[in-house]
């Protein structure tokens, strides 16, 4: 079914570049246009499920200011490639905003056993619900639900594999999802607000998380770039370097428009 609404909703997909803005046109059942003004773009994403990924396909958004991909336009529109090849994909995000070559830093090893032990008591969790039911409600096979434990591991590992961070010359690059991986790229003269934020969970494991939040982000917590589970340390000094090439990309900025 989620096939099929895809195939409905780009159906006849076309994207041009017409001067500095972008303009797509898409859809079957009713045909929908619009212009994307590359002059408040904010992020670009490459996006690839697993399947995706197997066979060297990804999408590419792209948040505009006020608007973020899949919600209702603000002041602004999304761009979307629905699937094309990898290469192809990042190769036209490059001509939208040209960015480096990028090797990704994996979160500390101490992370992997935070995922690990997260999964096993999801896991647990749904095994004691079982024997709950099984005592007061009806009889279940509750125990059967131990074959939950089983995936753990390897749901951490590939947790682990598929979250990190780049600091660029120009971007901070991000990366996390597994089933669907999302890649993130956002300038620095983009970058509003640099937030450390630190959950209950991550202040026992001494970690913590940089988000780097744009005018086209969806909101201040969620669909944002993120530094995510990084030792505390390594996020102070994340947050600082940010900060610091923000401010320096502002007063560049003021002082070309003096000169």
């Amino acid at each position: 079914m989620s096939a099929v609404a895809r195939v409905v909703q780009f159906y006849g997909f076309r994207l041009r570049r017409v001067g500095d803005d972008l303009r797509y046109e898409r859809g079957l059942l009713s045909r929908r246009d619009g212009t994307i003004p590359l002059s408040k773009l904010q992020t670009v994403a490459v996006e690839e499920n697993v399947l995706m990924r197997r066979f060297g396909f990804a999408s590419l958004a792209v948040e505009t200011a006020g608007y973020a991909p899949g919600s209702q336009p603000s002041g602004g529109s999304e761009a979307a490639i629905p699937i094309a090849p990898r290469e192809d994909v990042l190769s036209l995000a490059r001509t939208l905003e040209p960015f480096h070559d990028f090797e990704l830093e994996r979160p500390p090893e101490r992370a992997r056993k935070r995922y690990v032990r997260r999964y096993l008591l999801a896991g647990l969790a749904v095994v004691a619900g079982g024997f709950l039911v099984d005592q007061f409600l009806t009889s279940v096979p509750w125990y059967a639900a131990g074959v939950l434990l089983l995936p753990a591991w390897p749901a951490a590992r590939l947790t682990h594999r598929h979250r990190g961070y780049e600091l660029g010359p120009d971007h901070v690059v991000t990366r996390a999802g597994f089933w669907n991986r999302s890649t993130r790229v956002v300038p620095y003269r983009r970058v509003q607000t640099v937030i450390r934020r630190q959950t209950v969970f991550q202040r026992r494991w001494r970690l913590a998380t940089v988000v780097f939040d744009t005018a086209g982000s969806r909101s201040i917590s969620a669909g944002d770039a993120a530094a995510l589970d990084r030792d505390e340390e390594d996020a102070d000094g994340i947050a600082g370097d940010v900060r610091d090439r923000v401010l320096d990309v502002i007063y560049e900025r003021d002082r070309g428009r003096r000169d």
